[in-house]
């Protein structure tokens, strides 16, 4: 069977739809309005790659994507693109669609000067890393959940201030952690801008002083902990808010609080006699991945997962 390979256009937006909606649960209930979020918005003044596979009947049948983000580390923030929803209809399948699209996404990420592009796989995710031809991700670490049951509330002096929006002028410190640099640009579209999305956004405060935010979801019985941006990455201070979280929980009688993070001694620690039960997810286990574009420009640590801070927010 034939395929041409070519670059998402707005004439192949309606098939690349059906294959994304055919691929995923979608989360909106207009699927065009997230597409265009995720796979069409520029943020810092970069666009997603896309490229996708047609057949002879000029229909959509694989696709793959990257999408621009910023990667942190000391004092250095560096061009980065995050892998997302690469999809083969079942039917041409083992054609080696995923190797020759992600190779042409690759060409234009590298010649467009990013340094690295990550990855948050399943387990199918993780399978195709290893089989696809010069797809060449590396598995840094896989994601881990810590749920806790709140019956009592716990003293801390922060304060969480629900908002509808971050300020524009937060901007997290640098850090000896490699992590998404999460600036107003990026924090208000993944957060603020999503088609349907559900989260609650508050300010963490420190005697009336900002000091960074939680993103939360609620769901039946259960408060997710989606994101924790804070100025300074200090445990003492993660350890706080996973406080101001509880009593917040317990507030709207909600009494399990669940996180996803990366498993590593940063969250280990975070989480160290606080009273939370370590799970493995038993349905749908994440991993970060990390591909590599260009060595002289990347510290070698980017490969070990001690060296991140990641949550669940990142995935998406």
């Amino acid at each position: 069977m034939e395929y041409r390979f070519e670059s998402l256009q707005p004439k192949y937006l309606t098939g690349f739809e059906n294959l994304i909606k055919s691929s995923f649960p979608l989360q909106s209930n207009d699927s065009m309005l997230l597409i265009n979020w995720k796979f069409l918005t520029s943020r810092d003044n970069r666009d997603a790659v896309s490229f996708v596979a047609i057949d002879a009947n000029d229909n959509v049948v694989s696709q793959y994507s990257n999408i621009p983000i910023i990667v942190s580390y000391k004092n250095q923030n560096f061009s980065a693109m995050v892998c997302a929803d690469m999809a083969t209809l079942l039917e041409h399948r083992g054609n080696k669609l995923i190797s020759t699209l992600s190779k042409k996404v690759y060409e234009k990420v590298v010649n467009d000067g990013v340094i690295v592009s990550i990855g948050y796989s399943n387990q199918l995710g993780v399978k195709v890393d290893k089989n696809a031809f010069g797809y060449g991700y590396q598995v840094v670490g896989e994601f881990t959940r810590f749920v806790k049951i709140i019956l009592i509330y716990s003293k801390t002096k922060l304060i969480l201030k629900l908002v509808k929006d971050f300020k524009k002028n937060f901007v997290p410190k640098n850090t000896t952690y490699f992590r998404v640099f999460k600036n107003y640009e990026y924090l208000k579209w993944r957060y603020v801008d999503k088609p349907d999305n559900r989260y609650r956004i508050f300010e963490v405060n420190e005697n009336n002083i900002l000091i960074g935010y939680v993103v939360l979801l609620e769901f039946r019985t259960r408060l997710y902990v989606y994101d924790i941006i804070l100025y300074d990455n200090d445990v003492k201070i993660y350890k706080e808010v996973l406080k101001s979280i509880q009593n917040y929980s317990k507030e709207r009688h909600i009494y399990i609080v669940v996180y996803r993070v990366l498993d590593n001694s940063f969250w280990n620690e975070v989480f160290k006699n606080e009273n939370y039960i370590k799970k493995t997810p038993k349905k749908i286990q994440y991993y970060l991945t990390v591909k590599v574009h260009n060595n002289h420009e990347v510290s070698p640590e980017i490969l070990k997962k001690d060296f991140w801070i990641s949550i669940n927010g990142d995935i998406y």
